[in-house]
């Protein structure tokens, strides 16, 4: 039998590492073998679908997002700037650091206003560019957030083994052909972004 899953493409990669984990499950004493079994074959059958779904998903938005000749150099331009007015080591090369996953150049609090003077003055030369990218980036955000109906391969709850933890179940809820009264179908949301840029120092 076949069930559906509803959500988003933002949490394609989320869902399949889900499956992923129920797909390698171990028997507990309580859990019959052919049940672990099916239950776990309907997980891989199901990381795959997603998995399949995620990296086709990925491509399209890399694509959406792909960047004009004009905004690489709007990139490289603005990148040299911020190595320019980056604090230097002894070796004289820009130091960075990281704030939550993005690296950034380290500048001087004295130097953030002649920086920050640069940096309008070069987006004012690649307007047209830095408007392009951020409606692609826009696009790609949407894109990110339609909701998709999944097929799913289903179990009944009865296969479940004991091991897989309470917030899994919820999660893979739509995969059970008749899941108790009390469980409580969680909706899917995007969890952090899909296609975000990671550079130096953001636009």
């Amino acid at each position: 039998m076949s069930g559906t899953m509803r959500l988003k493409r933002s949490r394609l990669p989320e869902m399949a590492e889900i499956f992923a984990d129920c797909s390698k499950v171990t028997m507990s004493e309580n859990d019959g073998k052919d049940a672990v079994d099916r239950f776990k074959y309907a997980c891989g059958k199901n990381w795959r679908a997603l998995q399949t779904l995620a990296q086709e998903t990925k491509a399209v938005i890399e694509r959406m997002q792909a960047p004009s000749p004009a905004f690489g150099e709007f990139q490289s331009e603005r990148d040299a700037i911020l190595r320019e007015f980056a604090v230097k080591d002894d070796d004289g090369k820009p130091v960075t650091y990281v704030d939550r996953g993005v690296e950034r150049y380290k500048i001087a609090p004295e130097r953030m206003e002649d920086l920050a003077g640069s940096i309008k003055e070069l987006g004012e030369r690649y307007d047209s560019a830095v408007k392009e990218q951020q409606a692609k980036d826009k696009a790609a955000e949407a894109y990110a957030d339609d909701e998709i109906d999944v097929p799913l391969f289903t179990v009944p709850w009865a296969c479940v083994p004991d091991k897989v933890p309470g917030t899994f179940r919820q999660e893979i809820a739509a995969m059970f052909t008749d899941p108790p009264a009390w469980m409580e179908k969680v909706e899917s949301h995007v969890i952090g972004t899909v296609g975000a840029r990671n550079p130096i120092d953001p636009r």
